[in-house]
C-alpha cells in the first residue's frame, strides 16, 4: 500500500481521548506504563496500520509481547510483488506462489524488523507464539526455503509433498535462532498451531498424512491423516516427543495451548471421509510423555467445522475454545443448530474435558469466529466477522451487531466473561467487506487484532485505514484481492 493510503489512527481510551492528525501517532510524554497524568499510569498506545500491493495479504496470527510490541505472520497471495512493513520490501520468491512474512512492530505500530519466506511450491503461515523470554516461534508448512539466508544453517530442504515446520527467531532482533522440519517422502504435514511451555519447551499441533519424521522422531498416522502434538526443546529445536490423535480417517490439529501445570492441551477437527471436517476434539496430554490425560470428542453429523478460532486456558485451568460451524454440533446436553455459518463458544472443565458451557453466535447470514484470547482476568475475547447482523446474547439487546444491509460483511470484537456472559462488543465496516482473522491481549488490557480489508476500514470516525487493488488503484466493489491490517486498541 502505498504511503497516501494509509492512515495511523487512535481510539478513545475511557475518560481520556488522544487526536491524531495527518496519521501521526499520540505523542507519549513518559513510556507506557510508567505514570500519566495526577498519579494515573499512561495508558499503552493504539494505533492501526494497513499494507498492501496488488494481490492479498492474509494475517494468520498476533501476539503481543510484555513491551506492548506486537508481532504478526500469514501469508501473500501469488507473489507477484513485494510489500512493505516499513523495513524494507519483502520480496516474492516465486510467481505463483503463496508466500510467508513475518514482522514485528513496536508499541506504536513502527517496523522493528520483519522477514519473507518462500519457495517454488505453495508455503502456508501457521500461528505464532512467544515464550518468556519475548522470542518469536512460528510454525507452518513449505518447500525448500531458508530462514537465514546470510548465514549457514537456516536452510530447510523439501521432502515429500508438504513438510511442516516449527521456526524460532529473536524477539529483539528477528535474528533466526532454530528451526524443525517434519517431512518424509510422501508425507504431507501441515503445522497449524504452536505455543511456549513454561519450561521454554515449544508444543505444536497439526496434520500428519503418511509416515513423517520430526527431527530423529518418527511418527505415522494409524489411518488417513491423523492429528499431531510434538513437544521440542525451546533452546536447541530438538524434538522431545509427537503424539499422534486419531479420531476419524482425516483429523487434524488446528489450536493448541498450556495450563498452568506445563500440559498442553490440543484441539482439531476430524471427518470420516473428507476435509474440512465437522467433528471437534480436545485432548489434554502428558508434558513428558505426551499420554493422554483426558480426551473429549463431540460429533457433529453432516457438519462442516470451518476451523477454530483459538484455544485458550483461564486462571482455574478450564479450557475454552471457539470456531465456526454449519449444520449440527453436539456437546452432550447442549446441541446447537445452524443453517448457515455461526459461531461457537464452549467452555471445559480442566480436570476432565466435561462441558460447562456452550454459546451460540449466531446471525441471519454467515457468522465468523476467527480469533479467540484469554486475557488476565479471564475475559474471552473473541474476533471474526459477520453478514447482516450478529446476536451474541438473545437476552441482551446491547449484544446485537448490526451491519446494515443484509449482504454486508463488517468485521467484530467482543468480550464475554468466564461464563460465557456478554461484557462488551463492537463492530467495524465499511461500504466493502472486513473481516478479523486473529486477536491478541496484553498485559494493560489492550487488544491486538490483524485481519483483511477490501475498502475503507474506519476503527476510529475520520481515520480510515485504505486498501490498493490491482494496479494500485483503490479497491472497488469488483476488487478479488485485500489488504492486511493490524490494530493494537483499548475496548
Amino acid at each position: 500500500m502505498n504511503a497516501s493510503n494509509s492512515a495511523l489512527a487512535c481510539l478513545p481510551i475511557a475518560a481520556l481521548c488522544w487526536s491524531c492528525t495527518s496519521g501521526v501517532a499520540p505523542s507519549m510524554t513518559s513510556p507506557p506504563g510508567t505514570g500519566g497524568e495526577g498519579g494515573l499510569p499512561e495508558p499503552p498506545p493504539t494505533w492501526s496500520h494497513a499494507w498492501g500491493g496488488d494481490d492479498e495479504e492474509a494475517p494468520s496470527a498476533i501476539a503481543l509481547d510484555a513491551k506492548g510490541s506486537t508481532v504478526v505472520t500469514g501469508g501473500w497471495w501469488r507473489g507477484y510483488e513485494s510489500f512493505d512493513f516499513g523495513c524494507g520490501d519483502l520480496l516474492p520468491s516465486w510467481e505463483g506462489a503463496y508466500d510467508i512474512f513475518l514482522t514485528k512492530l513496536d508499541p506504536l505500530g513502527h517496523c522493528e524488523w520483519s522477514h519473507s519466506f518462500g519457495s517454488d511450491k505453495w508455503d502456508f503461515p501457521g500461528d505464532a507464539a512467544l515464550d518468556a523470554q519475548g522470542d518469536v516461534i512460528v510454525t507452518g508448512s513449505a518447500g525448500t526455503l531458508d530462514f537465514d539466508p546470510e548465514a549457514e544453517g537456516g536452510e530447510l530442504v523439501s521432502q515429500g509433498i508438504s513438510p511442516g515446520f516449527v521456526a524460532k527467531f529473536a524477539g529483539a532482533t528477528g535474528q533466526y535462532l532454530w528451526s524443525t522440519q517434519f517431512s518424509g517422502s510422501s508425507a504431507s504435514v501441515t503445522g497449524r498451531g504452536v505455543t511456549a511451555g513454561a519450561s521454554g519447551d515449544v508444543f505444536a499441533t497439526g496434520r500428519l498424512c503418511n509416515p513423517a519424521g520430526f527431527g530423529n522422531v518418527f511418527a505415522a498416522p494409524i489411518m488417513g491423516c491423523d492429528a499431531f502434538v510434538v513437544r521440542l526443546h525451546g533452546t536447541t529445536g530438538a524434538v522431545l516427543w509427537v503424539r499422534t490423535i486419531d479420531y476419524n480417517y482425516s483429523d487434524d490439529g488446528q489450536v493448541v495451548a498450556i495450563d498452568s501445570l506445563n500440559h498442553p492441551i490440543a484441539a482439531g477437527s476430524g471427518d470420516a471421509f473428507d476435509f474440512p471436517a465437522g467433528d471437534l476434539f480436545v485432548a489434554e496430554l502428558h508434558p513428558d510423555s505426551g499420554a493422554s490425560i483426558w480426551q473429549q470428542f463431540f460429533p457433529a453429523g453432516e457438519s462442516d467445522l470451518s476451523g477454530l478460532a483459538g484455544m485458550g486456558v483461564t486462571s482455574d485451568d478450564d479450557v475454552v475454545v471457539a470456531g465456526s460451524f454449519v449444520g449440527t454440533m453436539d456437546f452432550g446436553t447442549t446441541t446447537l443448530t445452524s443453517a448457515d455459518w455461526d459461531g461457537f463458544v464452549v467452555s471445559l472443565d480442566g480436570v476432565d474435558g466435561q462441558v460447562k458451557w456452550v454459546r451460540l453466535l449466531a446471525g441471519p447470514g454467515d457468522d465468523f469466529v476467527r480469533g479467540l484470547a484469554v486475557d488476565s482476568d479471564d475475559g474471552l475475547n473473541l474476533a471474526g466477522s459477520f453478514t447482516g447482523k450478529l446476536v451474541l446474547d438473545p437476552s441482551d439487546s446491547d449484544a446485537v451487531l448490526d451491519a446494515g444491509a443484509a449482504d454486508d460483511k463488517d468485521m467484530f470484537v467482543a468480550k464475554l466473561d468466564v461464563n460465557g456472559n456478554h461484557v462488551w462488543s463492537r463492530s467495524f465496516g465499511g461500504e466493502l467487506d472486513q473481516s478479523a482473522f486473529a486477536i491478541d491481549t496484553g498485559t494493560q488490557g489492550q487488544l491486538a487484532i490483524a485481519g483483511i480489508l477490501y475498502g475503507d476500514l474506519e476503527l476510529e470516525p475520520g481515520n480510515p485505514l485504505g486498501c490498493t487493488g490491482t494496479g494500485g488503484e483503490v479497491c472497488g466493489p469488483s476488487q478479488t484481492y485485500g489488504d492486511l491490517f493490524a490494530a493494537v486498541l483499548l475496548p
